[in-house]
């Protein structure tokens, strides 16, 4: 194989990496607003209760957790 299909198909992986890391990055962004407008919405309907507020946080603190992890490895992984 030339070295510029090696090089092309070497970008194409980054580049693949990359997206499918932008994508999780986004995703975890996400579910947090997702569960502070469902923790919004049990509260205005008076309709939480202890158990589900444990989970709500556990949640959105798990989402940040994996978000982080995430960007660590795209600073590894994606130069």
């Amino acid at each position: 194989m030339p070295e510029k299909e090696l090089r092309k198909k070497s970008d194409w992986e980054k580049n693949g990496l990359s997206n499918s890391l932008l994508a999780l990055k986004i995703v975890f962004d996400l579910i947090p607003q997702i569960l502070l407008v469902y923790l919004i919405s049990s509260l205005i309907t008076n309709n939480i209760n202890e158990g589900n507020l444990k989970y709500i946080f556990l949640g959105i603190f798990i989402s940040f957790v994996l978000k982080r992890r995430v960007l660590l490895f795209c600073d590894k992984g994606c130069s």
